[in-house]
């Protein structure tokens, strides 16, 4: 981390400007990493800024991926463990070779940090780098934080919000899920089941694109049809859980206060 800090300094003092540095996290799905990266651009469009995408190396000691599924690491002689492994990190590579490619696609500089996973939870090891590198600017993709041993969307959206409670205030954080920013305060006017739908249709915000800078590269992924469709239903199925708890205690309260009022009635005759 320090060597990428020192490398900033020095490249800026060469410039004679000081660019905006601009974090992204990347998971593994290609396809909306593309769509967070695309965003982030078009948002700061006006300002010349630097790219340091962010990526987290979950690969586990204990378990490795075979052509047979995954498997426990005891369970392989330790010279097919480190060809594994080796593969693993190649895939990896590749991966964010392809948005380095991608961000210099879109004329804008990009670099990569690279973060092994410990013992600390996504959520908090996050926290722990934007105080530490001062990020002041940090756009999530949704599949960022799939990138734990969890990979459902009710782990991913909490793991966000628990981050956007917890960040710094000088640290601007985006939440962004098929290209499009998730709204991270709710709104006042969720008052029953019928508004949850059109509710989390305004969690998704479009920003205004930029045709100049995206028209580059005809064949642009992002062009794509949104996958946010398909965490939509996966969404709103975990809001509804969390609604119907709430409506429980409700119910739970009002039962609790009926039997009070009924025995005090009692108490008077």
């Amino acid at each position: 981390m320090e060597e990428i800090k020192n490398q900033e300094i020095e490249e800026e003092a060469e410039s004679g400007s000081i660019m905006e540095k601009v974090y992204i996290a990347v998971g593994n799905d290609v396809q909306e990493g593309y769509k967070t990266i695309d965003w982030a651009i078009k948002k700061w469009n006006n300002i010349p800024i630097s790219i340091v995408l962010l990526h987290l190396c979950n690969i586990s000691q204990d378990f490795v991926y075979t052509p047979f599924g995954k498997l426990p690491a005891s369970s392989v002689s330790e010279e097919k463990l480190q060809v594994l492994r080796k593969y693993e990190e190649q895939k990896i590579d590749k991966l964010l070779s392809k948005y380095i490619i991608f961000c210099g696609k879109l004329q804008v500089k990009a670099e990569l940090l690279k973060v092994e996973k410990q013992d600390d939870s996504i959520q908090v090891l996050i926290l722990d780098l934007i105080s530490k590198l001062r990020i002041t600017k940090l756009v999530m993709g949704i599949t960022f934080m799939r990138s734990s041993s969890s990979r459902k969307s009710k782990s991913a959206i909490s793991g966000s919000f628990y981050v956007y409670q917890n960040k710094p205030d000088f640290c601007e954080f985006y939440i962004i899920c098929g290209g499009k920013m998730v709204s991270l305060k709710r709104e006042n006017d969720v008052n029953n089941n019928n508004n949850i739908r059109s509710w989390i249709g305004k969690m998704f915000h479009d920003p205004g694109r930029n045709l100049d800078r995206s028209s580059a590269n005809n064949d642009d992924p992002t062009s794509s049809g949104s996958p946010w469709d398909r965490n939509l239903q996966e969404i709103e199925n975990y809001f509804l859980q969390l609604l119907s708890l709430n409506l429980e205690e409700e119910e739970k309260t009002k039962t609790v206060s009926k039997k009070q009022r009924k025995k005090k009635k009692m108490t008077w005759h």
